[in-house]
């Protein structure tokens, strides 16, 4: 009887762990079954801009369907809905359907508050894009609350369509993003984009963010040192929430306090009922590092070889270490900082992010990657 190797979520890491899963299994063994709530992939960065602009038609590149992923060479099924639970033998979706698997590996993503937060289908986020659009093409200013990666790349976006808009930006830290990266390149980080004309605003909060992921906030709005601050258009782009509702009902003891999931070395999930058949990867991952795209793709070989190792009756063996951190950050189509910890810690100047990521932010590499 064929088994199935279910991957929960068609992120970063679901669809990077199914393109390298799929070719090597066995189909008359075994089937991959890839599930997600939207039938679309969402490339968060490439939205961002898509939020904004209609500018390259990037909406049709952010926003891909996943019904050409399997194909002769990569086979498997793609199932759209929603899975509201699972046990040690069946995920259950939200249509009644259950699912057994042989194999589990959970790629549920982070959830994002407002505009960040996609609808789940194409008809709904053409309407929530043509809102926010018309949102930024009015607004005289924009507040935006969060100097991560996400917070930066979207000031970096208004401030390329619209430069007469007054961008404002508040962090909760001395300096922009967070200590996972050296102060010298937060500061010039910060310096670049204050040049740009971003009014950057440092060490306090904004006291009114609300846990609602669909609320849009309105002002004024109140930051911890007391400031009042107001604007026509205000984004949360605070830290998202680990979507780990799935791992919590196959066993709650698993999950942090801070909503994350236990793993072993090998990405396997500590399971109170001793199997060792459900991995995880991406965000959801209690791994002290940057939770990226690019750490996303690095524990897909090891949820794979491992996964693998499982069917085949073996225990799983390689081990994930994560490396030094990466990060490519554009600002609009031309500028943007990069840093690498490698040797020293390099940092690649505006054109170069601009040339690599600024243009098109991957989406040719991800049109190829869902099959268009």
């Amino acid at each position: 009887m064929v088994q199935n190797v279910v991957i929960v979520g068609a992120g970063p890491a679901g669809i990077t762990i199914a393109l390298q899963l799929a070719p090597k299994l066995d189909p008359s063994k075994h089937q991959l079954i890839l599930i997600s709530e939207r039938p679309f992939f969402s490339h968060i960065i490439a939205g961002l801009r898509a939020n904004v602009t209609t500018d390259g038609q990037l909406e049709d590149r952010a926003f891909l369907p996943l019904d050409k992923f399997f194909r002769p060479g990569r086979p498997g099924k793609f199932v759209q809905g929603r899975v509201e639970r699972a046990d040690g033998e069946h995920v259950y979706l939200e249509n009644g359907e259950s699912i057994p698997y042989a194999a589990l590996i959970i790629t549920t993503g982070s959830n994002w508050r407002g505009m960040l937060n996609f609808p789940h289908t194409k008809e709904e986020l053409h309407k929530s894009l043509d809102t926010w659009r018309e949102k930024f093409k009015t607004a005289k200013s924009v507040l935006i609350i969060g100097g991560g990666a996400v917070g930066l790349e979207l000031a970096g976006e208004v401030l390329e369509y619209y430069p007469k808009t007054e961008v404002t930006l508040v962090h909760g830290q001395k300096l922009l993003l967070n200590p996972a990266y050296p102060d010298s390149f937060r500061k010039r980080l910060g310096d670049q984009f204050t040049k740009a004309g971003v009014k950057v605003l440092l060490d306090q909060t904004v006291l009114d963010v609300t846990a609602d992921l669909t609320a849009d906030l309105t002002g004024p709005v109140k930051t911890s040192k007391g400031e009042e601050l107001n604007a026509d258009v205000i984004i949360q782009a605070v830290g998202p929430t680990p979507n780990t509702t799935v791992v919590a009902t196959l066993d709650p003891s698993v999950i942090t306090p801070d909503s994350r999931v236990k793993v072993l070395p090998t990405l396997q999930v500590p399971l109170a009922s001793g199997k060792r058949n459900v991995f995880v990867a991406g965000d959801i991952v209690d791994i002290q590092e940057q939770h990226s795209s690019i750490r996303a793709a690095a524990h897909a070989p090891i949820v794979v070889a491992n996964v693998l190792s499982v069917l085949n009756g073996k225990d799983a063996a390689k081990k994930y270490k994560s490396g030094p951190e990466i990060i490519m950050l554009t600002r609009g189509k031309t500028g943007g900082l990069g840093y690498a910890g490698f040797l020293c810690g390099l940092t690649f100047p505006s054109w170069l992010v601009g040339t690599l990521k600024g243009k098109d932010l991957l989406t040719n590499l991800t049109h190829k990657t869902l099959g268009y």
